[in-house]
């Protein structure tokens, strides 16, 4: 009974790692993408203002990189940070590296 047991108790540990680990790599992933998407947004809004172009003229026609599939958290990271970025960088808003 004793073994069934630690048996037991060292599946669900392990378990409670993995999750966690696979938990940390999503949100690393995620934030990365979100690093990434934030900094390509300010450049192309900083591009945009100094071009004389209106804001959001390019939002719908942003690149993603390639090596960002679809549906995965660096993708979902940069697609929700990329516009944050955008109107920043527009606006003329200091950047966070220069602050």
């Amino acid at each position: 009974m004793r073994r069934v047991f630690d048996a037991g108790l060292c599946a669900a540990l392990a378990g409670f790692i993995f999750i966690g680990g696979d938990y940390s790599a999503h949100e690393l992933s995620f934030e990365r993408g979100a690093l990434a998407g934030y900094h390509a947004g300010m450049e192309q809004g900083i591009l945009d203002r100094e071009m004389g172009l209106p804001a959001d003229s390019r939002k719908t026609r942003r690149s993603v990189p390639e090596s960002y599939r679809e549906g995965a958290a660096r993708h979902t990271g940069y697609m929700y940070y990329w516009p944050t970025g955008y109107h920043k960088g527009y606006k003329g808003q200091e950047r966070p590296d220069e602050g």
